[in-house]
């Protein structure tokens, strides 16, 4: 049984106090602000439904991580995974149809373009930097030691590598 807060009259079911809310020209949002019955979120305060939480937090703010993660110890099958990439690679071929879509991929693609007064402060601070002898000797030890150790390798292509850059690509 249901109880009107404000005349006290009782109901079967939340449907018909809701009703009778109305008589008492409230709605049912500042019947709940009124008594103290909406359900907030622990963390950010936001109204939540009471029966699609059981945590007290909204879907932003609960805990997702390890055994609260619905897919924790699951994993995806091998069709379920082929599927997948099959249809995001027709999704992925049809936007870049679109000359707008495409063009905005490439110039977030390229990284940010920086304005003139920037590169001419990084242009003069490069330059200062092998104006100085014990920088440009510092630098050369730390290359000569690289070459050594085996960490810097010759960028000599072999034909295979060079035919394959050659090769026409599909895009």
């Amino acid at each position: 049984m249901k109880k009107c807060l404000i005349c006290q009259k009782e109901f079967n079911n939340n449907q018909a106090l809701s009703g009778h809310i109305k008589e008492h020209h409230i709605s049912s949002r500042q019947y709940k602000e009124k008594f103290g019955l909406l359900n907030l979120c622990k963390k950010c305060g936001k109204e939540i439904c009471k029966r699609g939480s059981l945590s007290g937090f909204c879907n932003k703010c609960r805990d997702r991580t390890g055994i609260k993660n619905s897919f924790y110890g699951k994993k995806q099958n091998r069709k379920t995974i082929e599927d997948t990439k099959h249809k995001l690679s027709i999704i992925s071929k049809n936007l870049w149809q679109n000359p707008d879509y495409r063009n905005k991929v490439i110039q977030h693609t390229t990284g940010k373009h920086r304005d003139d007064v920037f590169k001419g402060k990084q242009r003069l601070n490069a330059k200062k930097q092998f104006q100085n002898k014990l920088q440009r000797d510092l630098r050369s030890q730390i290359m000569s030691r690289s070459w050594k150790n085996g960490k810097i390798t010759t960028n000599r292509c072999s034909e295979t590598d060079i035919l394959f850059m050659l090769k026409p690509r599909r895009f």
